[in-house]
């Protein structure tokens, strides 16, 4: 499903579908005049605590592959919800039926050999309920179900056991973009254009099929063996528009969402202003992810200093500020990215590809950029990774050294921030209606 943004609001109570007749106002006539990030926190607290009608399904996808018949080889990852393994499968007595069933895309088939090799990420049950976070796992589950690009991780299948839930994917060996742009600080100009075409790519295919990221930065984009990005981890994902049940019995379509969750330096206006945000906040990602791969540098980064982050982003989201433009994109040549970083570094109304994502595949920008091409991945990547053989696991070493920007997650309802890393060994002895089908 599309998803259409509403108009530019005067107000962020008048602009949203939420159900905001039940939000309180003081009556002019005691004298009382509600303040305006008072109500602000009062619809989001309403909005959120509301139930996504189209997450209540746990339909999950039927997949050959058993979790009986996967082998820990190594840890690869370790984030804020959990771990990420390689994994392995004995194919020796599998049947060619199973094998042409194990990967939907063809481009990432393998000749039929002893062992194949997968991604699984493993999440704590218990930490997932301690935080409230049932329906998120459920949503990232579905969203993943949902899409069908070469530029977005493939979901092969789901599990449960006592303590985890899994997610089992390809096994994208090339690690990390953030990994390759600390290890060549400033990328050339066609790198660039192709990454960020990669990613835009991924972008217009989650948007078509209403989803919005949250969390787009260099950390969430895999490098497969091709010189392709995977845009993976979806665990901040949120389907726009909604579908919520209202306290009243009936239902309301919700077009904005409040939730502030993310990454810091990579957070939309939007998102701290509290104005309410869609699908536009992934492309002040990307416009952020631009800069670091031009400079070597976060534009939004001042040494873990929050507050001068959230400063200098809100200036220019309510339009006080100008994106400062850096020596390395203000040469000749450059003209075209210093407006695509411009288009996309600017407040919510003002932001290329607000009414549809695919008009940034349209910017001067991508005019050297086949996307019909890229698609079938028939453009030459400019880098390919060196990958040795199938367990080859070298291109995260660095992800294991140093756990990778954490991401900031303000539950459903709830005011607190916190940033958690915890074990998935946890054992878990709570209810498991929530997660029965995976």
């Amino acid at each position: 499903h599309a998803v259409p943004p509403p108009p530019p609001p005067p107000s962020p109570v008048a602009a949203t579908s939420s159900p905001i007749k039940s939000v309180p106002t003081a009556s002019p006539a005691n004298g009382a005049i509600e303040s305006r990030a008072s109500r602000l926190q009062t619809l989001k607290k309403q909005h959120s605590s509301l139930s996504d009608m189209q997450e209540r399904s746990n339909r999950n996808i039927s997949s050959p592959i058993k979790m009986k018949d996967l082998k820990k080889e190594a840890i690869v990852g370790k984030g804020t919800f959990g771990s990420v393994y390689l994994v392995s499968r004995d194919m020796e007595q599998v049947e060619e039926t199973e094998l042409e069933e194990t990967y939907e895309d063809e481009s990432e088939q393998q000749p039929k050999q002893q062992q194949r090799y997968y991604g699984l990420k493993c999440l704590s049950k218990t930490s997932i309920v301690r935080r409230g976070n049932e329906k998120r796992v459920l949503i990232e589950r579905n969203a993943l179900q949902a899409v069908d690009s070469p530029f977005v991780v493939n979901l092969l299948s789901s599990y449960q056991d006592d303590n985890c839930i899994y997610f089992l994917t390809d096994f994208i060996q090339g690690g990390t973009l953030m990994t390759y742009m600390i290890d060549r600080d400033i990328l050339s100009h066609a790198e660039c254009t192709f990454f960020a075409a990669n990613i835009v790519s991924a972008l217009v295919h989650i948007h078509k099929r209403g989803f919005v990221h949250r969390d787009v930065k260099p950390e969430n984009c895999l490098i497969d063996k091709g010189g392709y990005v995977k845009l993976c981890d979806f665990g901040m994902a949120k389907r726009l528009p909604s579908t919520v049940q209202l306290p009243s019995g009936g239902t309301e379509v919700v077009t904005l969402a409040f939730t502030m969750c993310g990454t810091p330096e990579f957070m939309a206006p939007e998102f701290v202003l509290c104005t309410g945000y869609d699908k536009g906040v992934d492309l002040w990602a990307l416009g952020c992810i631009l800069m670091e791969m031009y400079t070597g540098e976060s534009p939004f980064e001042f040494d873990g200093n929050l507050k001068t982050t959230f400063r200098e982003v809100c200036m220019i989201g309510m339009g006080r500020k100008k994106l400062k433009i850096p020596p390395e994109l203000d040469k000749p040549g450059l003209k075209s990215a210093k407006a695509f970083a411009q288009g996309l570094l600017t407040s919510a109304p003002e932001r290329i590809g607000r009414n549809d994502t695919s008009n940034v595949q349209s910017h001067h920008f991508f005019d050297e950029i086949d996307f019909e091409l890229l698609q079938s991945k028939g453009v030459e990547a400019p880098y390919i990774p060196i990958i040795a053989h199938g367990t080859d696991t070298s291109h995260f070493a660095n992800d294991l050294d140093d756990v990778s920007t954490s991401s900031i997650e303000d539950c459903e309802g709830g005011d607190d921030v916190a940033v958690h890393v915890e074990p998935e060994d946890e054992e878990y002895d709570g209810d498991n209606e929530w997660c029965r089908d995976f």
